[in-house]
Order: structure tokens, then sequence, then C-alpha cells
């Protein structure tokens, strides 16, 4: 089977933290869902959102933000939605579609199918969804994060506030970044550390 030429390996490749000489990046595509947590938290979320936004691999990656506090516009491939209960619907049509896409190819992910088939692929969405959002609607998250699942669909979701219900976790304090996985998969649960 060929590779399609122009295809981006990990478009939604975006940096957790760095220190000297390292720096730790998560492709959120293959997360599923992200809890970010700590004094640190919003700094990483917001630099999340500006790399998707800027960096030329994720071109092809959509990205809706829910729950932000300012004017998020001045980011051309950045869209807004008033609430995450509105999203639901439209993440669970892409939801399907795409893993329909990912099944045909034979692949069982989105992130794989979308290096054989150029036509019917669309690209990966991320949605953010800010801590007023979390707090407000909490069963809508719920039902986002239950929906993305492993991420297999190509399809993530980014909270900016610890729900209990993500697949990963992310704790920023003071300079130092913690990933950890809170719902293990059949590999085991993994953990990293990283200084900002």
């Amino acid at each position: 089977e060929q590779v399609r030429g122009g295809a981006v390996p990990l478009p939604a490749l975006v940096t957790l933290g760095g220190s000297a000489g390292s720096v730790l990046l998560v492709d959120l595509e293959q997360t599923g869902s992200v809890a970010l947590s700590g004094r640190d938290a919003l700094m990483v979320l917001q630099g999340m959102v500006v790399e998707l936004c800027t960096v030329p691999w994720a071109d092809e990656v959509d990205v809706v933000v829910v729950g932000h506090p300012a004017d998020a516009g001045g980011l051309d491939r950045l869209r807004t939605c008033a609430s995450v209960g509105e999203l639901v619907p439209e993440v669970r049509r892409r939801v399907r579609a795409q893993a329909l896409i990912a099944a045909d190819d034979g692949t069982g992910r989105f992130s794989e199918a979308r290096w054989s088939d150029d036509e019917s692929c669309w690209d990966p969405l991320v949605v953010v969804c800010f801590a007023t959002a979390v707090e407000d609607e909490p069963d809508a998250v719920t039902e986002l994060v239950d929906l993305v699942g492993d991420g297999a669909a190509g399809v993530a979701v980014v909270l900016a506030a610890p729900t209990g219900t993500a697949r990963w976790s992310v704790v920023a304090d003071d300079g130092s970044v913690d990933l950890l996985e809170t719902t293990p998969t059949s590999a085991g649960g993994s953990s990293m550390t990283e200084e900002l």
C-alpha cells in the first residue's frame, strides 16, 4: 500500500514542557483526552492552542475552543463554540465518520488511515475546553471524553481542569510538568516528568 506523499505523521503534536536540552512533546491525537491541572496549567494550555494554530505541521488540524475567557480571534485555524453541549453532536458525527474511514482502510486508527487515503480523510480535531466550560458542563464534558476514547477516530479533547474522566492527566506546577496515564491501556500505565 502506498503512503500519501504530503501526509504529516503527527499533526497534533504539541509541547508540554522542556528543560536544558530536552523537550516533552505529546501527540494529542493519540491521547484521546487530557486534563490539565496545577498553577501553570493555563500557561501550558494556551501554549498548546497557539502551537496548534501556528506551527506548519498542524496545518490540517481543526481546533475548537470552548469557554475561553477572552477573545480568541486572530488565529486562522481556531474556531470557538458557545458550549460543550453544542459541540457534542458534531463530535459524535465526526467520530463515527472517521472511525468508518479507519475501518475501511483496515488500520483501525484514523491517524494511520490518513497515510493511505487522501480523498476521504478529514483533518484531526482537537477540542479545547477551558476551566469554565469544564466546570459548567460536567456531563457534556464526560460525554465528549467517552466519545473520543483513545483517539482512534482522530479526535482529541483537552480539558483545563481535572475531571477524573480524561485518559491522561497533566499536572503543571512551579516549572515542572507531570504526564500521567489515568486510564491504563492493556500495555499498563505510564508517567513522565519534565521541567518547563
